[in-house]
């Protein structure tokens, strides 16, 4: 299995949201999440503990 790095996570969040034509507000709506941790997801401040047997750093 690889390993999944902050860089990465925060990548993917923030393409994704973009594609999509998200605010990080709307994402926040969507999935539940506070919009200042997606925030922090974007800038590789916070990692949700679920994921956090995935990184690599």
């Amino acid at each position: 299995m690889k390993k999944l790095s902050t860089a990465i996570l925060a990548n993917l969040i923030t393409t994704n949201r973009k594609k999509l034509s998200m605010t990080q507000q709307s994402l926040a709506d969507a999935t539940g999440i506070n919009r200042s941790l997606i925030s922090r997801m974007e800038k590789e401040d916070f990692l949700p503990s679920s994921l956090k047997k995935f990184i690599f750093f």
